[in-house]
């Protein structure tokens, strides 16, 4: 596979793993998950690769801060 081609099914993989957040904190389904996830991509001028890929890195951070 390419590496464009991994680095797709990578951002991929982390978008499904984020949208988990806001489906858990708000009670939404996934399409309105991603959603929320395209809206703050907008807002920041950000990829929504690069804003889910800092969502994971800080909740990462906070599990390890509350040993969970």
């Amino acid at each position: 596979m390419s590496q464009p081609g991994i680095v797709a099914l990578i951002s991929r993989s982390d978008i499904d793993m984020a949208k988990g957040a806001p489906m858990a904190l708000h009670g939404c389904d996934p399409d309105e998950a991603f959603g929320r996830l395209v809206s703050e991509s907008q807002r920041r001028n950000m990829k929504v690769r690069d804003v889910v890929r800092e969502m994971l890195d800080r909740l990462q951070q906070r599990s390890k801060c509350t040993g969970t």
